[in-house]
């Protein structure tokens, strides 16, 4: 009996009908698996990854975005130390550049107000820190009258006018930092 079922098995096996059907089953088979599963995962594929790409166009963007505010901080930042800076005399020493900047602490105060509400974003946060509490020292310290010409500001204010103009100067370095690297 296991004889005869050999047989069968082998008679089939060398009957060409039966491989060009086995074949056949076969590659319709492989046909089956490539148009139906074959697409789906690729569709499945494409479609992360144009999510994945929309995701980084967008990060893009916003990183484009927040280097142009970072350029335009600097750029007013540069504007705005060159705008405060006491104006160069000839022999002018610190503790002259320092009398004539605390004259004009209200100014300072206001000016440096409006750069930080423009460019506060911007920003690194060392240079905002630097930056924020520049306003309120300068109008803190801008409270006085001269009387004379000749006058000069009370010591407190001169002495912030010397801390402020230290920091616009350490601050322009960090704020530069804004678009390097």
């Amino acid at each position: 009996m296991i004889d005869l079922d050999l047989q069968w098995v082998s008679a089939l096996l060398e009957s060409k009908t039966v491989i060009a059907i086995c074949s056949s089953l076969f590659t319709l088979l492989t046909i089956f698996v490539v148009n139906y599963f074959f697409p789906r995962l690729l569709q499945r594929q494409k479609q992360k990854h144009e999510e994945d790409l929309v995701r980084l166009q967008y990060e893009i963007s916003q990183r484009e975005r927040l280097f142009e505010r970072r350029v335009a901080a600097v750029d007013a930042f540069l504007k705005l130390e060159n705008k405060l800076r006491p104006t160069y005399r000839p022999g002018i020493v610190w503790s002259e550049a320092c009398e004539d900047f605390a004259i004009d602490l209200g100014r300072v105060a206001l000016e440096l107000e409006r750069f930080l509400e423009e460019h506060t974003v911007g920003l690194k946060p060392a240079a905002l820190e630097k930056l924020q509490g520049l306003p309120g020292k300068a109008e803190q310290n801008s409270f006085f009258t001269l009387d004379d010409p000749e006058d000069v500001p009370p010591k407190e204010s001169i002495e912030a006018a010397s801390e402020i103009l230290t920091a616009l100067t350490e601050a322009r370095s960090l704020v530069l930092e804004n678009v390097r690297a």
